[in-house]
Formats: structure tokens, C-alpha cells, sequence
């Protein structure tokens, strides 16, 4: 059974989700663990606590604010307009009377330059199978991991992967509990491509799984060919 985010952590829940674990029990601890350690807490069992799904980069501890997914087989892309699909990670965070309490991975950690030792930028990394529908990589989604759709423009180019800044963004969910990211622009220029993190959803009938939050549009994220 596929765990349902975001959702509610009642007094005496255990959640292990992909290779993270969080232990609520009935006296008011909370214990949230992964690889990279764990963190206990104490929290007033009356208490609405919340397992949200965020952006993937916090963990082990936050040293980017983008994600890089190095396709498993790249793109050969002839120009004009297409669409992709592809998985990224995503972390899990517990909150408290909207707050973030606590963050974890329920995917083992990465890290990979995009770019240069001079003008490039580190972003979390994964490696993920592309498609050019949903039906392609649905099969492939594991605890831990959403979806995201690319439109990508401009000059002919084989596509290796697609990075893109997620710090500030939304995520959504479907009726299914399915996670995703917001839409991405790629623009394949002379050279490198260029991507930009919308705010929208990939599909139609999402819903924003953090609500009455205040989404930050970032910048724009090249990387070359």
C-alpha cells in the first residue's frame, strides 16, 4: 500500500516510506530517521502532524537548491517542440502547526556539477529513465520519487539530462497519490539548454500539496551540451 501525502501522523503511527522511517508514539515522541541520521522530538499529542512531501534538497543537509536528472538513455531531440517525462526525488517533511520541524530522504543522496568547475553549480543528482508520455515512466515511480514533465523547444541537440532550480516551488499530488513537480521550459539553444522552473502544474485536476504557502519562482538554469 502506497503511502498517501501529505498526510496525517497520529499518536502510535510508524511510517517507513523508501529508506526513511518515522515513529510517532503514544507519549508524544517523534522519531524521524534516514540514512544520513535521525532526529527526535517531542510534540504535544493532541497535536495535528503533518508528512508533506518537498523539493529534494535539504538532505543530508542543504548545499543546493537545484536537481539533475542524468537520463538513463538520452534524448534524441529533432527540434521544434516535444514533451518529456522523467522522475526526480523528492523528501519528506514534518510539520507542525506549519512549521517544518523536520526534514528526511526516502532516497539514498547524490550530488553531481552541472556545468564547469568555474561557472558551473552542484544540484542534487538522479539517474531516470525518460519518456516522452506519463504511461512511460509510471511503471518506474518508487516511494521517494515524482514525476515531472519538460516541454522542450529550439535547435535540434541530443538531450543528456534536464536540472532545474525546485527551492521555493510547489509540489502536487494527483487522485492516485502520484507526486509531482512543476511544469519545466526547456529551450535547446546554441550549445547549451536553458531551463525554467514554472509554478504550474504538469497536468490538469493537481492539487498544490502544501497549501497557503508563498511560492518563490527561481531563476533560470543553463547547462551546456
Amino acid at each position: 500500500m502506497r503511502t498517501t501525502l501529505p498526510g496525517l501522523l497520529k499518536a502510535g503511527d510508524v511510517v517507513e516510506y523508501g529508506v526513511s522511517k518515522i515513529v510517532f508514539d503514544k507519549q508524544g515522541r517523534l522519531e524521524a530517521c534516514d540514512p544520513y541520521g535521525c532526529v527526535d522530538l517531542r510534540v504535544p499529542i493532541a497535536s495535528k502532524i503533518y508528512i508533506e512531501p518537498i523539493p529534494a534538497i535539504t538532505r543530508p543537509q542543504q548545499l543546493t537548491e537545484c536537481i539533475y536528472v542524468d537520463f538513463a538513455e538520452p534524448i534524441a531531440f529533432d527540434g521544434g517542440e516535444t514533451s518529456l517525462w522523467f522522475l526526480a526525488p523528492f523528501e519528506l517533511a514534518v510539520a507542525y502547526k506549519e512549521r517544518t520541524v523536520v526534514s528526511i530522504s526516502p532516497t539514498k543522496v547524490k550530488y553531481t556539477l552541472v556545468g564547469d568547475l568555474v561557472n558551473g553549480i552542484v544540484c542534487r543528482y538522479h539517474k531516470s529513465i525518460a519518456g516522452f508520455s506519463r504511461n512511460d515512466i509510471l511503471g518506474c515511480v518508487e516511494p521517494g520519487l515524482g514525476l515531472v514533465r519538460a516541454i522542450v523547444k529550439g535547435k535540434a541537440a541530443t538531450i543528456p539530462g534536464i536540472g532545474f532550480y525546485v527551492s521555493g516551488l510547489p509540489l502536487y499530488v494527483d487522485e492516485e497519490g502520484f507526486i509531482y513537480y512543476p511544469l519545466v521550459e526547456v529551450e535547446v539553444v546554441e550549445g547549451a539548454i536553458q531551463n525554467r522552473t514554472t509554478t504550474n502544474p504538469p497536468l490538469e485536476g493537481l492539487k498544490v500539496t502544501l497549501k497557503g504557502k508563498r511560492f518563490i519562482l527561481p531563476p533560470s538554469l543553463t547547462q551546456p551540451l
